[in-house]
């Protein structure tokens, strides 16, 4: 017997079948039998990626030539049995794209890529992303045993690495030193890398890095001479450790406070006031500033700056505790988000067509703390584009994941 709600539930999903389909797809466990009996009524590619299918042999078989199988490649629930990478063999996209970052078997996160895996299949895998890769026992015996086949680039950026002074020195040099993502590892960034290295770094970057002993080692104070006060104003340890650091060292902003307001509208420990804004707000960053997850925006913040507001982003903010009177309050400026058409060039950049293009905006749906419900999203069903939400995890874990069973399945699907 179904309930109120779920019949509330079983309306708005056989209003939305696309919505339907693709939800069922992504989220729900379907079982062997649940997958041959509505067959021609999933979206295959959504099942592919669906990681709450108990995956078994006789899945993988009876739907393999269904299934897509760069997504199933990278779904996480997959290989939790190796011996599916035997058994599954020729179906795996074992290299991927050169074309594309990430991808292939070794940016599954359900498979641990330890010494003897890597050395079984080292024939077969992209050694260049598996460089990028967190899924790995990383050791020096490893980077010595597989050097050549390294992307030195990935390795260096990646955090995972535990990376020494020493096997910087030994696998890499002061070149590396140029990318922004190596000089914001925190893994490799320290104190005695940049003793070392004081002269090649960029010192913006090292200002802002909260994870550097700067109490312990009067940071301040011994690099004084290389510390870039734009970059410490984005730096949330410094802020932390002292509510009065801005206030201390307002001085040393004043004469750039036309660029410094950016780095201090991203930082969420900043000690924010209304009067700090009020007296800087031409200045400020508002996109950073309304995306900024340690700002109390209550509504008197909200109602004294509504026209600096960027509301994509305010609505996307997942500390901000947004509810129906919220969203009521503020109807008139409430951006929901998702797809909508906009301009669409080629690739020399040469305008094609007003609306040919298809744009995506933050907006509520992106915010994954909102308490989405049935309700919600029927009594806002007007604002909000079903084709944008069917992937967002989180409004099928909130409003219809604790309420849909096989009985219901069988009325939506059947």
């Amino acid at each position: 017997m179904t309930s109120d709600h779920q019949h509330k539930i079983i309306h708005f999903l056989l209003d939305h079948p696309d919505l339907l389909r693709d939800w069922i797809s992504s989220y729900y466990p379907l079982s062997e039998s649940q997958l041959k009996t509505y067959h021609k009524t999933l979206n295959w590619d959504r099942i592919s990626e669906n990681s709450n299918i108990h995956w078994t042999y006789d899945i993988l078989n009876s739907f393999s030539e269904d299934l897509e199988w760069e997504t199933v490649t990278q779904n996480s629930s997959v290989f939790k049995d190796k011996s599916f990478l035997d058994k599954f063999y020729t179906k795996i996209d074992w290299y991927g794209s050169d074309d594309i970052c990430f991808g292939s078997i070794v940016a599954n996160h359900g498979l641990y890529w330890d010494n003897e895996t890597i050395e079984k299949y080292a024939d077969r895998i992209n050694f260049n992303k598996l460089s990028a890769e967190s899924n790995v026992a990383w050791s020096e015996a490893l980077l010595d045993k597989y050097f050549p086949k390294w992307d030195l680039v990935e390795l260096a950026h990646n955090k995972s690495i535990p990376w020494t002074l020493r096997l910087f020195d030994k696998y890499l040099d002061e070149s590396y030193l140029s990318y922004y993502g190596v000089q914001t590892n925190r893994t490799l960034i320290t104190f005695h890398f940049i003793e070392k290295y004081k002269h090649s770094v960029d010192w913006e970057i090292i200002s802002a890095n909260p994870h550097l002993p700067w109490i312990e080692k009067d940071l301040l104070h011994l690099w004084s001479d290389k510390i870039d006060w734009s970059g410490i104003a984005s730096n949330s340890f410094l802020f932390a450790h002292d509510p009065d650091f801005y206030q201390t060292h307002c001085d040393k902003w004043q004469s750039i406070k036309n660029k410094v307001w950016r780095s201090f509208s991203i930082n969420n420990t900043f000690p924010w006031t209304i009067d700090i804004i009020e007296n800087h707000k031409h200045y400020i960053d508002w996109n950073s500033l309304c995306s900024n997850p340690g700002i109390d925006w209550n509504e008197e913040m909200i109602d004294n700056y509504k026209s600096h507001i960027d509301w994509n982003q305010l609505c996307s903010n997942e500390k901000i505790p947004w509810n129906e009177k919220l969203i009521d309050r503020y109807a008139e400026h409430i951006q929901w988000g998702g797809f909508r058409k906009c301009e669409l060039y080629d690739e020399r950049g040469n305008l094609l067509s007003l609306t040919g293009g298809e744009c995506y905006d933050q907006g509520l749906i992106d915010n994954k703390s909102f308490p989405w419900s049935i309700d919600i999203l029927t009594r806002y069903e007007p604002s909000i584009d079903s084709k944008s939400i069917s992937n967002k995890s989180s409004i099928w874990e909130k409003a219809f994941k604790p309420y849909i069973n096989d009985e219901m399945i069988k009325i939506l699907l059947g």
